[in-house]
């Protein structure tokens, strides 16, 4: 494939940034990280979350997107509604292709395009894609470009995820850099962070100088307008929720710990000896475990019951749930299709699907912006700039209701004397049709909802082809 390329389409004037070949960012396990995840995040509270947040205010990510990344592993709801989001895009049809009006030469488009699909095949492109979509949960994702030399080529060795605990970010030059290796160490950035007097961190000696602009990709959200990304997506609102909702569990747990179990009375004779006295604490306090007890000869067990437990059980229940039900709003949009729960419909879901599409939408114009910048990058180091390049974009989906209604619609069409056009319908369903040789019943103005939307197109086909259009 690449002895087809011309040299011819390659710009002489054309230069190769340095360091293309080598990762310049250096991933790293923090330093003196013990203590965060022994006591300081399982001893949350909102006066340590509110340094966090003002830590990642002044650019500096650390200790804010350790915390969240170690809240989507204890807390199963925000974890799986993360999962679900990034994949929405993972399973979409793509193409690669140039403008019907495109100027440039067919076989320069077929070379180039060519080139193009074949670096992106060896970048782990899914993986790419759902990275680009992490960008709407915690504001920003940076990705580092890694290029190998083939010959007199340039291509794409793989494309680097970069954590966001190792960002930093300049609200002077507005630009974002990564920690030095040396400097990824909790005791240092706890003592520059949680000055509260500074309004920014110093990066000088802190963070390496911004990448060749060749090397990095930035992607970031649509959702908030601040100028420091890390403060944007949904991310702190997830955090703020996990918070409260916790509190509740801890709280359930005591209240199943304490109450669970009916309160135990046990009674005993005056005369009762001492060891016989023993003997009945002792079974007491086993019976929790045992749920069976010897007691002496003249003691009783009373067990004493809660009418309200059932109610006290139900407050726990609505708070968590609550809080489960606001983590789905925020992030998918809606809660239907990850619980239906009691009030579920075909028409609720339907409508709550919608909302999940519109955000699937704007992940889908994220991924798409950030693959044509990959692309862009590897056209110009290895045919220059261009007038106009191949453009990255998935196929649309239509399900099978929009189908049926514009089946429908040009039914309708038909019915009031217009004709269809063959090559038009075989783009809107995507079936190869033509001209039957034998006549068929002519179409009912009113067909019944009760057939199957499937036979139902494909019997509107059969019989407008059946040469009973008018």
């Amino acid at each position: 494939m690449v002895k087809k390329i011309t040299k011819t389409a390659r710009n002489k004037e054309q230069k190769t940034p340095p360091d293309m070949s080598s990762a310049v960012i250096k991933v790293e396990n923090p330093k003196n990280v013990h203590n965060l995840y022994t006591s300081e995040f399982s001893g949350m509270n909102p006066t340590k979350l509110k340094i966090y947040l003002m830590t990642a205010m002044k650019g500096l990510f650390y200790f804010k997107s350790l915390f969240f990344e170690e809240i989507r592993r204890r807390d199963l709801k925000i974890g799986g509604d993360c999962q679900t989001r990034k994949l929405s895009v993972a399973n979409k049809e793509w193409e690669l292709k140039y403008s019907k009006e495109s100027s440039v030469p067919e076989e320069t488009q077929k070379n180039i395009r060519s080139f193009v699909l074949e670096n992106l095949k060896s970048c782990k492109l899914v993986n790419f894609m759902t990275d680009c979509v992490e960008a709407q949960i915690q504001g920003v994702s940076f990705f580092e470009n890694i290029f190998k030399p083939e010959g007199s080529y340039v291509f794409i060795d793989s494309v680097n995820y970069i954590p966001n605990h190792l960002l930093c970010f300049d609200d002077l030059k507005n630009e974002y850099r990564h920690l030095l290796p040396q400097k990824i160490d909790t005791n240092i950035l706890r003592t520059l962070g949680w000055n509260s007097l500074d309004q920014r961190i110093k990066l000088d000696g802190l963070a390496a100088d911004p990448l060749d602009p060749f090397k990095k990709i930035e992607v970031h959200s649509l959702d908030g307008n601040a100028q420091n990304g890390i403060m944007n997506g949904c991310i702190d609102s997830l955090i703020w929720a996990f918070l409260f909702k916790n509190y509740g569990l801890k709280d359930w747990s005591i209240y199943v710990e304490r109450f669970a179990i009916p309160s135990i009375v046990a009674k005993f004779p005056p005369l009762m000896s001492k060891a016989d006295k023993r003997l009945l604490e002792e079974a007491v306090q086993n019976f929790g475990h045992l749920f069976r007890a010897v007691i002496p000869d003249g003691a009783t067990l009373d067990f004493t019951g809660d009418n309200d437990k059932a109610n006290s059980q139900k407050v726990f229940e609505s708070y968590t749930h609550y809080w489960d039900n606001a983590i789905s709003i925020r992030l998918l949009g809606q809660t239907l299709t990850s619980e239906v729960g009691k009030n579920g419909s075909f028409a609720a879901a339907q409508v709550h699907n919608e909302v999940r599409r519109d955000l699937m939408v704007t992940d889908m114009l994220l991924v798409k912006e950030a693959v044509n910048e990959l692309a862009k990058k590897v056209i110009i180091l290895n045919f220059g700039k261009q007038i106009e390049y191949p453009e990255f974009s998935f196929e649309e989906e239509e399900d099978i209701d929009y189908k049926l209604k514009r089946s429908e619609i040009a039914r309708n069409l038909m019915l009031a004397g217009y004709r269809v056009i063959q090559e038009d319908i075989e783009e809107e369903f995507e079936w190869r049709v033509e001209k039957a040789n034998t006549p068929g019943a002519a179409p009912d103005a009113n067909p019944g909802s009760s057939e199957d939307p499937e036979n139902y197109i494909k019997n509107f086909i059969e019989d407008y082809w059946n040469g009973l259009h008018r």
